[in-house]
């Protein structure tokens, strides 16, 4: 609507159809109800789980070097302050009497963070590589551990380990400045500055599962199963056979675009009504076409799904993946491309409220254990801050 409705006035007379927000409020559940359903992104995980249990594939893990002296103490408090605030960090999964999963919140707990003394700086690195590791078992509880590694009395390495079922990046960002936040206020004797939270994630999965239903849900899953129809997998060269099943094993390359090369691209990008995002995903399309040989790419973009204020403060899962297919046949100019990336995009966003896992599991595209479905490519803007971390 920001971009089909460029005046305030358009956006006022577009937000006059929108629904009633009493109508979709997301609101505290009656906790007299039980354990609460997963939601939708928690059940992809869960299935992932149940599939590779020792894994570690489905962690999370964050590590911040602190200098100085370290009140364990208060450390201790402050992550046991954290896990009463957030439900979600002391939730494990449960069979219910229907044999589904459920999250069941497991009473306030104290919460230690784990001592381990190291050696100097290699040693301290290589402990906390290996608890990076160690897996997290969302049937028992916690899903968070948090282990300090003492190289010495003024250098410290503080490793936070979570279960992706309960914890996205945004989340991690929302840890990191409130376990800071309640470590001072702890170590300063006052109360901690931080919002009360209305809701929790519970809450959240019981009202995703209320509204992606019915009218919402078939409106736009028609929209997918017509965007989406015919898709064929993307075939890049490589200098490797496809193994049967896919593995899990990768590398990293690093690289940086230099400066006046990304300031080009956004000046591209402003004179042709386009985000940032959007001219860089042309370009990735661009690339995967040329190597591929195909004109017809599909690339999945992953979504904050925090589409809610509520939801801005909470640790929990919310993310989702949209798949975002682009025609790049006819021999189109780049501006060219860039408007068909638009449109695509645009569609996506406007029906990103299908869970992913609900949109694989309607359209039904044939399985194929060594390719994830319906795309094989994937773009993942990093565009929240870790100067926290």
């Amino acid at each position: 609507d920001l971009f089909t409705c460029p005046s305030v006035a358009a956006l006022a007379e577009r937000a006059e159809g929108l629904p009633d927000a009493a109508a979709t409020a997301l609101e505290p559940r009656d906790r007299g109800e039980g354990d609460a359903p997963l939601s939708f992104g928690q059940q992809r995980l869960w299935f992932l789980h149940r599939l590779t249990p020792d894994s570690g594939q489905l962690l999370t893990h964050r590590v911040v070097r602190l200098r100085g002296a370290v009140d364990a103490p208060a450390l201790d408090a402050a992550f046991t302050a954290l896990l009463e605030r957030h439900e979600v960090l002391r939730t494990r999964i449960v069979r219910g009497d229907d044999g589904e999963p459920r999250q069941q919140v497991l009473p306030n707990v104290e919460f230690s963070v784990e001592r381990r003394d190291a050696a100097g700086a290699d040693e301290a690195l290589r402990l906390a590589r290996e608890e990076a590791g160690r897996p997290l078992d969302p049937e028992d509880g916690p899903l968070l551990r948090a282990v300090l590694v003492r190289e010495t009395d003024d250098a410290h390495l503080l490793l936070v380990v979570l279960h992706h079922i309960v914890s996205d990046d945004w989340s991690a960002s929302v840890l990191a400045k409130e376990v800071g936040e309640l470590y001072a206020a702890t170590v300063e004797g006052r109360a901690p500055a931080l919002p009360e939270l209305s809701v929790q994630y519970a809450d959240f999965a019981v009202w995703e599962r209320d509204r992606i239903r019915g009218p919402l849900l078939h409106r736009q899953l028609d929209y997918w199963r017509d965007r989406l129809a015919g898709l064929d997998p993307l075939e890049l060269p490589t200098d490797r056979q496809r193994p049967p099943r896919r593995t899990g094993a990768g590398a990293s390359v690093e690289f940086a675009v230099p400066a006046e090369v990304s300031e080009g691209l956004r000046r591209l990008a402003r004179r042709t009504g386009v985000t940032p995002f959007m001219a860089f995903l042309a370009v990735f399309q661009l690339h995967l076409a040329k190597y591929s040989g195909q004109d017809d790419v599909a690339v999945g973009v992953p979504t904050a799904g925090r589409n809610r204020a509520e939801t801005e403060d909470l640790i929990g899962f919310f993310v989702n993946t949209l798949v975002i297919r682009v025609d790049s046949s006819g021999d189109p100019t780049f501006e060219e491309l860039l408007g068909r990336v638009r449109e695509a995009a645009h569609g996506a966003y406007a029906h990103q409220d299908v869970p992913f896992e609900r949109l694989v599991e309607d359209l039904a595209p044939d399985r194929d254990l060594s390719r994830t479905p319906l795309f094989q490519a994937m773009l993942t803007p990093q565009n929240l801050s870790d100067e926290v971390w």
